[in-house]
């Protein structure tokens, strides 16, 4: 599961950041997770609760922020939110390969003690 790797980095980068700032207590780390990565929340939720056990993340909570999937349409020049993953547009239905904004996951913010 890959969702397994992102979270022991985004854990690994938190974990780092809280030492730096000589935090002894990480409270929540906020990720932006676009909906074009096609990551389950789920799976993420489940592999942050198994690897932030023994570090100062552990009683940490996790918050996804979703961020829609925005295409823009080369034909049209009209931008708009896919909500299927097939990017059509709504005015040509052209499927649309240029995306601008669904594809982020990063730490947002970090809650530490």
């Amino acid at each position: 599961m890959h969702e397994f790797e992102i979270v022991k980095n985004i854990l690994n980068t938190a974990i780092e950041y809280g030492k730096q700032a000589e935090a002894t207590q990480i409270q929540q780390i906020e990720i932006q997770l676009g909906k074009a990565t096609n990551i389950l929340p789920e799976s993420l939720q489940l592999a942050f609760d198994f690897f932030k056990q023994g570090t100062i993340a552990e009683n940490a909570c996790l918050e996804i922020n979703h961020i829609p999937i925005i295409c823009f349409c080369l034909t049209c020049y009209l931008e708009f939110q896919s909500l299927d993953h097939l990017n059509e547009c709504p005015v040509c239905r052209r499927v649309s390969n240029t995306l601008r904004q669904g594809n982020e996951l990063y730490i947002k913010s970090l809650k530490i003690l």
